[in-house]
């Protein structure tokens, strides 16, 4: 297990650090931006884990855990991210740039080992309408802090 298991986007860590500097931010800053890298979707309890053989229904218990243990921790996060933005004393700003590959079979994993197609994928994937649209709302924001 690595890191992942408990704070895969980095969430738990930004909130604290967020938390531990507090009154410097408020103090130094005009507020903060949190710029969040995502592979997959916010939620995806829509999408129960399905099991299609016998050897799948054999291990499915442990691929439950797995999958709902990502859900229930993203859930969590939310919440902690959400209570720290409404009781801030500053502006509190969470923009997400969501990897989705064009084809379903050509997923990749955001780590630091890509292979020349993925680095590809990942690429034109902040040409998608929602990166696009969140990319012009970080450039927004940081405009907006200069005036």
């Amino acid at each position: 297990m690595d890191g992942g298991l408990r704070d895969n986007y980095g969430v738990e860590t930004s909130m604290r650090f967020i938390s531990a500097m507090h009154d410097w931010i408020e103090q130094n800053t005009r507020g903060v931006l949190i710029i969040q890298l995502r592979d997959r979707l916010d939620g995806g309890w829509e999408h129960p884990y399905d099991a299609e053989t016998m050897t799948e229904n054999v291990v499915k218990p442990f691929f439950l855990l797995q999958n709902n243990w990502y859900k229930m921790m993203e859930y969590a996060q939310t919440d902690m991210g959400s209570y720290l933005v409404n009781n801030a004393d500053f502006k509190v700003y969470k923009v997400a740039l969501q990897y989705t590959p064009n084809k379903k079979e050509d997923k990749a994993a955001l780590n630091f080992h890509l292979t020349q197609r993925e680095k590809q994928s990942i690429s034109s994937s902040l040409n998608s309408k929602l990166n696009q649209d969140h990319l012009q709302q970080i450039v927004n924001l940081l405009n907006a802090q200069q005036r």
